[in-house]
């Protein structure tokens, strides 16, 4: 049965919500679970609502009473895959555990739920992560070459793309280093920022410009970015990735040593 919307007093919503539902089921929905900030109860003035469809369908996306709504359809086993998914994990278990079912008539959504509710780090394997994280590490690698070479040719442009790489990504492979668990992306940079303190904290700000910091000061704090992460997981890398991170830190003017 459709469960009422928590925190929420907008019929609107609840009506919308009502018929998405009834419209999803006679598409062939298995299971229709909101998730995202209405099933939070922190929806602000422009947030979309966001579906997850169990079952076989096209993802969309939808302007319904000028509220942006967003459908996307998976499997059963796509879903619970997510689950033991390194860089997936972190944000789809305590989405679950949040999530409202609105429609599950063969209980798919809610055994996902409850093996959400159960799961833990182990359940993706600590050297799976950390394999995640020494492999994601070694590919940026590749962003600080780029960004390094924006800087010497005076490519502001191909500097600023490379630099919002590195900003964007940095957060979520620190993330999983410290096994956080984080219920919107929206706040990832916030709460990573937040675990780990300290210099790497100040260099995420800087290299965003949050107090009008000048271009190059940004690219050279996303640099410092990468290598203090570097050198935060730097056990975690074999002998391969060492060499392609220590050099990458290195061009940017940075040791590991």
């Amino acid at each position: 049965m459709p469960v009422t919307l928590m925190n929420d007093s907008n019929l609107v919503i609840r009506e919308l919500l009502a018929l998405l539902t009834h419209e999803l089921v006679e598409g062939g929905a298995r299971a229709v679970v909101l998730m995202g900030s209405y099933a939070r109860g922190d929806a602000a003035d422009h947030s979309d609502i966001d579906l997850t469809v169990v079952g076989d369908g096209a993802p969309s996306i939808s302007l319904r009473n000028g509220i942006m709504v967003v459908i996307g359809w998976s499997k059963a086993e796509t879903l619970r895959a997510d689950f033991t998914e390194p860089l997936r994990a972190g944000a789809a278990i305590p989405g679950w555990w949040r999530a409202i079912i609105l429609n599950d008539p063969d209980g798919v959504a809610a055994q996902l739920q409850d093996v959400s509710q159960r799961w833990t780090w182990n359940d993706v394997g600590q050297a799976t992560c950390d394999a995640a994280v020494a492999r994601e590490m070694a590919g940026l690698a590749e962003e600080v070459h780029k960004l390094v070479n924006g800087l010497n040719q005076h490519r502001q442009t191909m500097a600023a793309v490379q630099r919002n790489i590195l900003v964007l990504r940095m957060a979520g492979i620190m993330a999983l280093h410290h096994r956080m668990l984080y219920e919107s992306e929206n706040r990832l940079w916030d709460e990573v920022a937040a675990c780990v303190g300290g210099s790497w904290a100040a260099a995420q700000a800087r290299a965003m410009g949050l107090h009008g910091e000048p271009f190059a000061e940004t690219c050279a704090a996303a640099l410092e970015l990468y290598a203090l992460s570097a050198r935060d997981v730097l056990p975690l890398l074999d002998s391969e990735q060492r060499a392609v991170v220590t050099h990458a830190c290195r061009i940017a003017g940075h040791s590991l040593e």
